[in-house]
């Protein structure tokens, strides 16, 4: 088996196409990896191109582009080294669906025409049926749903029983063309086989829009629960950014501001924030609320350069949210009733702690009448120390 150049990465590459197809995307990349050590060892062109292929194919459909694209740029380099060289399908299917995440439909397009122009009769069943999922998708994108809906549902490629994840997705874009159509109850009935774990995951989203298309809103947001809580091989970043958007529409539908606001701003790096401000207890994101805002700085002037002070600057002053209208007239009632809002708060937090590291001592049970101890105020009385001291 040492004796043949390339066979051990074959194989390896053999293995992490079995597992892709059958939905075990863990161990994917690993074996890819390995193959790829191995055929840059054994020093053969042919199989690494075909490893760098799918290994772009596979980091694209995981949602990770630098990975997905420094795989793309040492295939365009072997490519321009051996001109000799057969383009893999799976290349371009990989330059593809890159161009579907980024809504480049122009390359998208040329990608397709190339990977259509290698056919009709591919090496295996798996890259005809990926080709054509991959059409239909372009076909979506360029709003011709009634021919990707009927690709989708008459391909001989597709309609294979054994396709496994990629049945499961075929179903969810046959499943979004008929809620784009207003027909969601089609859209249940399709993706109805894949309600049980692990394919649940992948079409929950797709569950959840047809939900929402009916104002079931309980059961969407049931979905998308499921899939922000569930940690799977199917949940990727793309998947998880759906999910996102989703959950903001439904809470949008629910006329909840705040949980929208939270839904649109959590995981995948977006910062969060809390659903309402603490100064002026509106919702965050609101056209009144300036907390968390920076005062921009000035521009420079164009064509002259500002000198600066080489000293640590302070950083930039936040603004305050003006006090909430609470009384409806407005104006300084407003806000003298805010103040003593937050006075008599403060006071009654300071009687909470005081009782509860002293029990035995009386305080005043009037929060608005001043705090004394022995006829002085409790501000310049002095407490022994051991009063304070929990007992026991």
């Amino acid at each position: 088996m040492t004796e043949v150049r390339g066979l051990r990465a074959s194989i390896l590459l053999a293995q992490a196409r079995s597992r892709f197809i059958a939905g075990r995307f863990a161990d994917v990349e690993p074996l890819l990896r390995r193959a790829l050590a191995d055929a840059e060892q054994d020093d053969v062109p042919a199989v690494l191109l075909e490893i760098l292929s799918v290994l772009a194919f596979v980091c694209t459909s995981a949602t990770r582009l630098r990975h997905a694209r420094e795989a793309l740029d040492q295939a365009s380099d072997l490519l321009a080294a051996h001109p000799g060289l057969v383009r893999p399908v799976v290349l371009d299917l990989a330059v593809a669906r890159r161009a579907e995440l980024e809504a480049d439909w122009a390359a998208m397009g040329a990608a397709v025409g190339r990977a259509l122009a290698a056919g009709p009769v591919y090496t295996d069943a798996g890259t005809a049926a990926t080709v054509a999922f991959v059409q239909a998708c372009h076909l979506i994108a360029c709003g011709e749903l009634a021919q990707a809906g009927g690709l989708l549902a008459h391909s001989p490629a597709l309609r294979s029983p054994a396709l496994g994840p990629l049945g499961v997705f075929r179903d969810c874009r046959r499943a979004e063309i008929e809620i784009l159509l207003g027909r969601p109850h089609t859209a249940l009935r399709l993706v109805s086989d894949h309600q049980r774990p692990p394919f649940a995951l992948a079409a929950g989203v797709t569950t959840a829009r047809a939900h929402l298309a009916l104002g079931d809103l309980p059961q969407a947001q049931a979905c998308i629960s499921r899939i922000l809580n569930t940690p799977s091989d199917f949940v990727d970043r793309r998947l998880t950014v759906e999910a996102l958007v989703c959950g903001a529409q439904i809470a949008d539908r629910a006329t909840d501001e705040g949980r929208a606001v939270d839904c649109s701003t959590g995981p995948c790096g977006w910062p969060t924030v809390r659903s309402s401000c603490r100064s002026c207890r509106r919702p965050r994101g609101s056209q009144r609320c300036w907390t968390g805002i920076r005062r921009s700085q000035p521009a420079d002037p164009p064509g002259r350069r500002v000198r600066r002070s080489s000293q640590p600057q302070p950083g930039p002053a936040r603004r305050r949210c003006p006090p909430a209208d609470r009384s409806g007239g407005g104006g300084a009632a407003a806000d003298d009733d805010d103040h003593v809002d937050r006075r008599d708060r403060r006071r009654a937090r300071r009687v909470r702690a005081h009782r509860q590291v002293a029990p035995g001592i009386d305080l005043p049970e009037v929060v608005g009448a001043p705090a004394t101890a022995g006829g002085v105020p409790r501000s310049r009385a002095r407490t022994p120390v051991g009063l304070l001291m929990p007992s026991g």
